[in-house]
C-alpha cells in the first residue's frame, strides 16, 4: 500500500502493541522533536495501548526521552528495547512477564539478548587492524565528536556513549572493504546493521527478535504495529502484523514484501502521527 491510508478489511479486534523506532521515525531526523506526533501519542494514551520504544539508542537515552514523552503519553511505564534489540528493560509493575530478568541499579528489570560490548569491541578492533579498515566507532570518539556528528547536547551525547552491547561506527572505507568487514564479523558470530546515521556492530540480535520476545511476554495475545525508517528496522517491520515504513529523510525509503505494509507520505513524526491514527481507526 503506497499511502498513509489503510485498507478497510475487517480485522479481529485484539489488544494492540505499538513498537517504534526513534530517530527519523517518532523523532524528527534533524531536531529530534516528537511534537508533530502529539495527536497520535495522546490517542494511544487514552486507549491505554502500550507504546514500546525499540531503538538503537541506549538505556540512558531512552530513560531521558520517556520523561519528555510523559507529557503526552500518560500511562503506566512501558517496557523498551535498546541497542537494536540487544536488551529489553521492563518496569517492576507492568503487564509483561518475561523469564530470565535481572534487577538493575535503576530499579528496572533487564533481559539480555546480546553479548557485552567489550567482547564486540575486542573482535571489531582486531579485524580493523588485520585488514586496515577505515572507520570511526563510538569507542574512538569523545563527547564533542558525538555532538558534532549527531547535533546532540553534551548530556545527550554522554548518554549515547553509555553503551552496553553495540558499537555504532561511521564507515569511511569502500563498499568492498565493508563487505570484508561483514564477512569477518560473521565468522566471529557478529553482524553489522545500517541505522539512520551509523552502522551498528553487535552479536546476533535484532529489533524483530526483541519485539517477538516482548510480545510473547504480554498478558494476552496482541496485534503488533511497528514503525521504522532504517535498515536496522527491517526485522521488526517484517515480523509485525502491521508494519509502517516511515518516509526516510536522507535516503531511499525501505520497501517490504509484507502484505500489510504501509508507507507514510510524510517524514518522521508527521508520518508517524498520521499512520498511527489511521491504524487506530481501523483496528480499535
Amino acid at each position: 500500500m503506497a499511502s498513509e491510508q489503510v485498507n478497510t478489511e475487517q480485522e479481529e479486534q485484539k489488544a494492540l502493541l505499538v513498537f517504534t523506532d526513534l530517530d527519523g521515525t517518532l523523532l524528527d531526523h534533524h531536531d529530534y522533536s516528537f511534537s508533530a506526533a502529539d495527536t497520535a501519542l495522546k490517542a494511544l494514551a487514552v486507549q491505554g495501548i502500550p507504546l514500546i520504544i525499540n531503538t538503537s539508542k541506549t538505556c540512558s537515552e531512552v530513560m531521558a526521552l520517556r520523561e519528555q514523552l510523559n507529557n503526552l503519553y500518560r500511562v503506566q511505564p512501558q517496557p523498551f528495547v535498546v541497542e537494536n534489540g540487544a536488551g529489553i528493560y521492563l518496569p517492576q509493575d507492568s503487564d509483561f512477564s518475561c523469564r530470565g530478568l535481572q534487577q538493575t541499579a535503576s530499579g528496572l528489570l533487564r533481559l539480555d539478548l546480546a553479548t557485552p560490548r567489550e567482547s564486540v569491541l575486542d573482535i571489531l578492533h582486531a579485524i580493523r587492524r588485520e585488514h586496515g579498515l577505515a572507520f570511526t566507532g563510538f569507542a574512538d570518539m569523545s563527547v564533542a565528536d558525538v555532538q558534532r556528528e549527531t547535533g546532540l547536547s553534551e548530556a545527550a551525547a554522554k548518554q549515547a556513549l553509555a553503551r552496553d552491547y553495540t558499537e555504532p561506527l561511521l564507515w569511511q572505507d569502500s563498499e568492498e572493504a565493508r563487505q570484508q568487514l561483514v564477512q569477518s564479523l560473521r565468522a566471529k558470530g557478529l553482524q553489522i546493521l545500517e541505522g539512520g546515521r551509523f552502522w551498528h556492530v553487535m552479536s546476533a540480535a535484532n529489533k524483530g527478535k526483541a519485539m517477538q520476545v516482548l510480545s510473547s511476554c504480554y498478558k494476552q495475545p496482541a496485534t503488533t504495529i511497528a514503525l521504522g525508517d532504517g535498515g536496522n528496522d527491517i526485522a521488526m517491520l517484517e515480523a509485525a502484523d502491521w508494519p509502517v515504513v516511515i518516509k526516510a529523510a536522507s535516503k531511499a525509503s525501505l520497501k517490504l514484501a509484507h502484505k500489510n505494509a504501509i508507507y507514510s507520505k510524510s517524514e518522521g513524526p508527521v508520518g508517524w502521527n498520521t499512520t498511527v491514527q489511521d491504524l487506530l481507526t481501523k483496528l480499535t
